[in-house]
């Protein structure tokens, strides 16, 4: 019999023998320290995400989904308080904040603009996290990619949150209110 409880521990632990098993394939590794961290295992999380962090994430093959891994890495470096990674995932996207970052077949994280303003806002940099959002969520628009548009609105929300300057929470609570929307118009 399988619980809702159960999915979680039965979801990890694929994940966990996907990482094993292919090592020389990093999406598993991303979505292990990911799936930790959301599990309340924070340890476990920054252990796997340190291996991947070493040598400026030499360990990330640079092949074609190199910069989808980065942008997997990318919210981890924050939680992580990773302010080191963080700026060198920053350098490290930069030149790529125009594109979409997809993986073959795990699929995509959306504008690569989206991870340089999760990562600008870790580093305190709310006007370059401004720049980014703005353009991850036309970029996002463009495609229609509605749900990667809302996951940016509530990242732009925080980091307007965070910064507090005047309008600023008027702007988030706009942000909000048209991520409510969008999860509301498809059932979420």
């Amino acid at each position: 019999i399988r619980t809702e409880q159960s999915r979680p521990v039965e979801a990890l632990d694929l994940v966990q023998d996907a990482a094993e098993r292919f090592t020389w394939y990093p999406f598993f590794r991303c979505e292990l320290a990911n799936l930790h961290l959301q599990l309340g295992d924070e340890r476990a999380s920054r252990v796997v995400y340190e291996e991947l962090a070493a040598d400026r994430f030499g360990a990330l093959p640079r092949d074609n989904e190199w910069i989808f891994a980065l942008t997997l890495l990318s919210p981890l470096s924050v939680r992580h308080d990773d302010l080191e990674g963080a700026s060198i995932l920053y350098e490290l996207l930069l030149p790529f904040a125009d594109r979409l970052a997809v993986g073959h077949s795990e699929g995509s994280t959306g504008s690569v603009a989206r991870a340089l303003g999760i990562v600008a806002t870790g580093l305190s940099r709310f006007d370059d996290a401004e720049k980014h959002f703005a353009f991850a969520i036309e970029h996002n628009e463009r495609m229609g990619a509605r749900l990667w548009t809302t996951d940016t609105q509530v990242c732009f929300a925080r980091m307007l949150f965070a910064r507090d300057a005047p309008g600023d929470r008027e702007r988030a609570h706009a942000l909000l209110n048209d991520a409510l929307r969008t999860c509301r118009s498809l059932d979420l």
